[in-house]
């Protein structure tokens, strides 16, 4: 598709979203390679770091089945301020309500960030 302007056309830029995958397909745990070399301060969390960019793609809801859960949501009367969908939102909700020594302790320990101090 193309614009017309001013008796030249040219083609409509192409948006940037927020939530975009990287060109080439490559996701979140794309690059992290650098976080285990010898030369890293996060070498000893590099497995947790892994560990955490894959976390969505573990028991993700499917796609079909997240649009049309949406959609219902978005459409319901009252709609919701808040919409949560997918695998674990719920202990991730309580996490983020968590006292926060309570919440820290316990990411780190999921994703082995607690090792970084082990380290030093």
């Amino acid at each position: 598709m193309t614009e017309k302007t001013g008796g030249a056309q040219r083609r409509p830029r192409r948006r940037q979203h927020l939530f975009e995958r990287e060109r080439g397909g490559r996701t979140g745990s794309h690059g992290l390679e650098r976080f285990g070399a010898e030369s890293s301060r996060y070498r000893a969390a590099h497995a947790g770091i892994v560990k955490r960019a894959n976390a969505s793609q573990i028991d993700p809801m499917p796609t079909g089945e997240f649009a049309r859960r949406f959609v219902e949501e978005c459409l319901a009367v009252p709609a919701p301020r808040v919409v949560r969908l997918g695998a674990r939102v719920e202990m991730l909700a309580a996490l983020a309500e968590a006292d926060p020594t309570v919440r820290d302790a316990t990411v780190a320990k999921m994703f082995d960030v607690d090792r970084l101090s082990e380290s030093a």
